[in-house]
């Protein structure tokens, strides 16, 4: 597979940025050493645009067709028992092949082998309505930082590509997804009940009212986040961009950080996303314990000074 070779390296996958499949073919080699690690034991799920990013793509898990050389796992669907071929640790010859398939998005599971059934990633997606500006979701996500920061546990921050943020908690892999789920819902009701007026955890879009979804629910077996560093179909071909809470500010725009401007930015500050790898995790259940401690009451204000008697008796009457 060294002699793979990319087909119609000239088509256009942004149309609008100019950016063919060349193009994410380099940045994809550019970035392979941090985002093969990354990947590495996770399964994938690829959202794949044919027709480019100006027409919608479809998502693909099971890869059953697909040459024998990828290095996939058999992987069974909880809900059915039925079981699916999927990409699992892809190398540098399977991201060409996805380029050749026209594979833009890389969405990752939050758990990896040998024990798919407790992950170890525990994500909130800050994700806004359309109404909603972007400096509205980075006051969101410093909330969450603050609120994290004060219990003292590991986080971390990246862009979705989007309009949105992901916070990223590393946790121990020792519970099932059930009870990641259950945490991190009661984390997001916490968060909202801190900012009431700007976020909503309702998992029906109606019951949202045109606020910021602090979604958790993609904390279940078999459901992924888009990885670091993946490209997204946006018009300045943008990619989900780990960065620094020194960073998540007013000033901070997803659209710097797109497939041309990655690899430089790689090369100056690192893999930001290592420490998360590098991560042993916390406890879930010290989190949990946390969370459900009641919120603090705010400090009562002080008492008014008291007016002096003989100030007061000399003071006119009011009628």
């Amino acid at each position: 597979m060294k002699n793979l070779e990319l087909n119609h390296p000239d088509k256009l996958l942004w149309p609008r940025a100019r950016y063919s499949k060349r193009q994410l073919a380099d940045y994809l080699q550019a970035v392979a050493p941090v985002l093969l690690t990354t990947l590495k034991q996770r399964p994938l799920a690829l959202k794949r645009y044919p027709q480019g990013t100006s027409h919608p793509g479809f998502f693909q898990k099971d890869v059953t067709d697909w040459p024998d050389w990828l290095p996939t796992e058999q992987i069974a669907v909880e809900t059915t028992g039925e079981t699916l071929r999927e990409l699992v640790g892809v190398n540098q010859a399977s991201l060409t092949y996805l380029v050749n398939m026209d594979t833009i998005e890389l969405h990752m599971w939050l758990s990896k082998l040998p024990e798919l059934r407790q992950p170890d990633l525990l994500v909130l997606d800050f994700d806004p309505a359309p109404n909603r500006r972007f400096r509205e979701v980075v006051d969101v996500a410093l909330a969450a930082h603050a609120l994290l920061d004060s219990w003292k546990f590991t986080h971390f921050v990246k862009t979705s590509g989007k309009r949105g943020l992901h916070l990223v908690v590393p946790i121990k892999p020792e519970h099932r997804f059930a009870r990641v789920h259950e945490v991190s819902r009661a984390l997001a009701e916490r968060l909202c009940a801190e900012m009431p007026a700007l976020t909503s955890a309702a998992s029906t879009p109606g019951a949202r009212s045109g606020k910021i979804f602090i979604d958790y629910l993609r904390n279940s077996y078999a459901q992924t986040m888009v990885a670091p560093y993946s490209p997204r179909p946006t018009p300045e071909a943008t990619v989900s961009a780990p960065v620094t809470w020194d960073e998540v500010d007013h000033r901070l725009d997803s659209r710097d950080f797109t497939i041309k401007t990655m690899p430089g930015r790689l090369s100056k500050l690192g893999d930001l996303w290592a420490p998360v790898r590098r991560s042993r995790g916390i406890s879930l259940d010290a989190l949990a314990k946390r969370v459900a401690e009641p919120k603090p009451l705010p400090p009562e204000p002080e008492p008014e000074p008291e007016v002096a008697t003989e100030a007061a008796a000399t003071r006119p009457p009011r009628y």
